[in-house]
């Protein structure tokens, strides 16, 4: 199936797809061929996805998992149609995910203990802990983290990139971003251009997939048991924006939302985690303390 995949990003590339979702496409439909025993597209029948799809329930997959699942599945055969190579007349029916009502982020206790997990001899963790500057006061997605180069950051506050759906928006770092990079980049021996790159005997950029599995061993290894992922600190990003006072409308430009409606996500999240705290700082009573006569 590997020929038709390469089609399928091929054809995605000159769609404008972005890398990440062609690679998100692939891996869910690699995963699908390999468990169903797919090795041709005339094996992809109405049954055999619906077959999937209730293995997928069983073993407790949430709905929005298996939407992308069926998003990428209905992708594929639109492209095996449209190139004649097979003539699909059925519908893939996909479930309605709805928009979590607020974002989740990383509490600054559990971010500490983030931190203190984190070997200062060690360049992998040097790596993790530069990257972790840098999507906390930037407000990047991972991937676009990961685009990065040592000349964007090297003596710049500010660069221009395009994010998703082809949008453009300005970037910015701070000091604690450049006193991390200078770090990372002082114990660094190969000549790679990219700012992130994996550590081996030959140095690549690193991968999504592969910081991924780093944070999720660092989380272990703080002892977080909650399900967090690098696009959680991008929402440490905004939330800090807007427990300091930062105008929602200003937030939602920094992170490229063209809503100011996904922005206010985040405003919600900060609402309801810190509603307690707002009560003990900001009440003040209305009958004050007196003693009993």
């Amino acid at each position: 199936m590997d020929i038709y995949l390469t089609g399928l990003r091929e054809e995605m590339v000159r769609e404008g797809r972005s890398l990440e979702t062609i690679a998100k496409y692939a891996k869910d439909l690699r995963r699908y061929f390999f468990l169903c025993n797919i090795s041709s597209p005339e094996e992809i029948t109405m049954d055999a996805v619906k077959r999937y799809v209730l293995r997928l329930r069983e073993e407790e997959h949430s709905t929005g998992h298996i939407a992308n699942v069926l998003w990428a599945l209905k992708r594929f055969l639109k492209y095996l149609n449209e190139s004649g190579r097979i003539d699909t007349v059925w519908h893939v029916s996909i479930p309605h995910v709805d928009a979590p009502d607020a974002v989740d982020f990383i509490e600054r206790d559990e971010l500490n203990l983030i931190i203190e997990a984190l070997d200062a001899q060690s360049l992998n963790d040097l790596r993790m802990r530069t990257f972790i500057e840098v999507m906390t006061n930037t407000g990047l997605r991972p991937s676009e983290a990961l685009r990065l180069t040592r000349d964007d950051v090297r003596d710049r506050k500010e660069i221009e990139i395009v994010g998703k759906g082809k949008k453009k928006r300005s970037v910015y770092f701070n000091d604690s971003v450049h006193i991390w990079v200078e770090k990372y980049l002082e114990q660094r021996t190969d000549e790679l251009p990219n700012l992130f790159v994996v550590h081996s005997k030959t140095a690549r950029p690193a991968s999504l997939r592969y910081m991924e599995n780093q944070f999720k061993q660092l989380l272990a290894r703080a002892g977080i048991q909650k399900h967090y992922v690098l696009h959680t600190m991008r929402h440490n990003y905004s939330t800090n924006l807007l427990i300091n006072g930062c105008p929602i409308e200003y937030v939602a430009v920094l992170l490229g939302h063209s809503k100011v409606e996904t922005t206010r996500r985040h405003y919600i999240a900060i609402r309801q985690k810190h509603a307690k705290d707002a009560h003990f700082r900001y009440l003040v009573p209305a009958i004050q303390s007196a003693s009993m006569v």
